[in-house]
């Protein structure tokens, strides 16, 4: 998995983006930060970590669903885990 940049950067090296579920804030941003100052443009995609295994999920669960065809099997959605709060109006 991706969670540090000694992983991110030979993904980096060959392609124009990267997305990621979870990531080393301390440096991987920077260094895509940097990278674009520095006139080589990167993009890093970042989302939440159950929402990229959840597309995994799905096919796995028709995988197994083939190789166990008298057990129900199915992919069951965790939903998004981040929220705002709602915002107020001036008082």
């Amino acid at each position: 998995s991706v969670h540090w940049l000694t992983a991110c950067v030979p993904a980096l090296r060959s392609a124009d983006a990267v997305l990621v579920g979870e990531t080393g804030e301390l440096d991987t941003m920077e260094y895509v930060r940097d990278s674009n100052a520095l006139g080589m443009p990167k993009g890093l995609l970042v989302i939440s970590h159950n929402m990229l295994e959840e597309w995994g999920m799905r096919p796995a669960a028709d995988w197994v669903a083939e190789l166990f065809p008298e057990l129900p099997v199915k992919s069951i959605a965790s939903g998004e885990p981040y929220w705002l709060p709602e915002t107020r109006a001036p008082m």
